[in-house]
Parts: C-alpha cells; structure tokens; sequence
C-alpha cells in the first residue's frame, strides 16, 4: 500500500494511551519502505500533535474527525471543512436552554469554549456564559456529551451532520460537523491530492467515525471487538496495526 490512515484511540492508541512496541515497529517498517503513514482522528489537532511528534511522523494529518487536513510540521492547512456558524448558534443555544453539556472547538482545538461544562472532559473546562452569540467564525466543530442530549440534538436537527460516539445506539458523545467532515471524505481529497487512487489506500479503525475511511480505502481493516456496523464495512478484521500492515 502506498498510504496508511490510521485511526488514534482503540486503534493505534492502547486504552492508556500508549502504543505497542509492534506497532511502532510496523509503522517505521513501512515509512522505511516509502509508505506514506497518516493519522486520522476524531481528535482536534492539538491533541493529536504529540502522537504524530512522538511518532516522528510529517506531512499530512486528518483530524476534527475529516474537517481539517494540516501539515504537522507548519500546521498550515490543506483541506479544511467548518461547521456553519449559523448552525452552530443554534445548536448551542438549544443545548445551553436545556443545561446539555455542549463546546465549540477552534484554534485547532486549542480553544474550546462550553455553554455547560462536561463532567467528562479531561482539561479544565472553560465555559463562556456568552456562548453561542459570542462565536464569530465557523467553529471547527461542537461536540456534546451524554446519552440523552445526543439524542435529542439528533431528533431537533435532522439534517445536521451529526456523528454519536462509539455506539449511535447508545453515545456517550457527539460530533457535529460539516456535512463532507468524515474521514472517508477527508482521505479521498487528500489522496487525490497526492495523485493516489482508492486502491493505493488502506485504513486501519475501530469506530463509528472510521465507517467511511474503511469503505473507500482499498484495503480496509477494523479492529477486533469495534461495533458490528464497523467490521461490516472492512475488508479484514485485525487484532492490531501490525496485523493490518502485515496483510496489506
């Protein structure tokens, strides 16, 4: 294969965070022979810097789950999509009315801003009681926890993108998008970019937003124990990013 998208968390990313020793062997075989390595995540980008430095990784990176495609190095973007700011409003108002735990990520995810703060978040949260007149460009994105808020997000805005996390039967969380934000989407331009086909592709993921990315690539692998509708659209399921790499 001539480019590998891999997906972060339960796919390369091990429960704690690391990654196995194979796995970074595997990954620097592959660069070894000229393979391109990409990281595609539901991440913002500045949360999935570290991961590709600490990789030793270059070039491009999809993040905001497809809605930007930077480079590492300058952080300069080539492919970006941003959720209308119009919609945007809207669905953080509605979440700020009824005490939903909602934020608008920018910056590259360096600022996120929330109308109510989630117990779930891993940083101190800043909440903006201005929020949403207080947001003036296209965010990135809007992510919203909880079981009952996602569904109700969904069942208001029919015809928002809206991606529910890890299971759309029951999220623990939502992305809301730009309707061509999705890794399928994202992969695609960037392959046309670099002049590959479909068949060049191969992508390694485990989740509900890796769906589109292992339907377009040539080889698509999910990972062991991800949701039905995952393994559904792969060509192989795999135990890790070695395996996939060793089939591909």
């Amino acid at each position: 294969m001539k480019l590998w998208a891999l997906d972060l968390d339960g796919t390369l990313l091990q429960r704690d965070g690391t990654i196995a020793a194979e796995d970074r062997a595997a990954l620097a075989a592959a660069l070894a022979r000229g393979d391109r390595v990409v990281l595609a995540t539901g991440r913002a980008f500045a949360g999935s810097l570290p991961v590709a430095n600490d990789l030793g990784l270059h070039g491009p990176i999809i993040v905001t789950t497809g809605g930007q495609t930077l480079d590492i190095d300058s952080e300069a973007p080539i492919d970006e999509r941003r959720l209308d700011l119009a919609l945007a409003r809207e669905v953080l108002a509605f979440c700020r009315d009824r005490g939903y735990a909602a934020g608008a990520f920018r910056d590259l995810g360096r600022d996120v801003r929330w109308v109510v703060a989630p117990l779930e978040w891993r940083r101190t949260p800043v909440v903006d009681a201005d929020l949403p007149e207080s947001l003036a460009e296209d965010p990135e994105q809007l992510v919203i926890f909880g079981e009952q808020p996602v569904l109700a997000v969904m069942d208001r805005f029919p015809g928002a993108h809206i991606l529910p996390l890890p299971d759309p039967r029951r999220p623990v969380a939502a992305h809301v998008l730009h309707p061509e934000a999705t890794k399928g989407h994202a992969l695609l331009r960037l392959a046309a970019r670099l002049g590959l086909a479909a068949s060049d592709l191969a992508a390694v993921g485990d989740s509900a937003n890796d769906v589109s990315m292992l339907r377009v690539a040539g080889r698509g692998f999910a990972m062991e124990g991800c949701p039905a509708e995952v393994a559904a659209a792969a060509r192989d399921v795999v135990g890790s990013v070695a395996e996939a790499m060793a089939r591909g």
